[in-house]
């Protein structure tokens, strides 16, 4: 039971993640509507800092991770669900 409600965990952290860089990506595209040079800062300071690099690593292990335990979770959830056929 505990390690079900682990994963449920792990899959709310990560999509809140995800979530968050969905917002943070759109508000990027909402400055290029207003201001080129605004948008030209944005992307220089992402393109030339190490932790930007990092932080595109650390979403794609997010999505893999969140992928793995979305599909882990649907198993155990088929698994545990009590199927009963009906036959005629």
């Amino acid at each position: 039971m505990i390690h079900l409600l682990v994963g449920k965990v792990v899959m709310s952290v990560t999509g809140i993640a995800l979530v968050l860089f969905l917002t943070f990506h759109a508000s990027m595209n909402v400055v290029a509507l207003f201001s080129a040079e605004g948008y030209n800062m944005i992307c220089e300071f992402l393109g030339s800092n190490w932790y930007a690099i990092a932080a595109t690593l650390a979403l794609a292990a997010l999505v893999v991770i969140h992928i793995i335990y979305a599909f882990w979770l649907t198993m155990q959830n088929r698994k545990a669900r009590a199927v009963t056929t009906v036959t005629t």
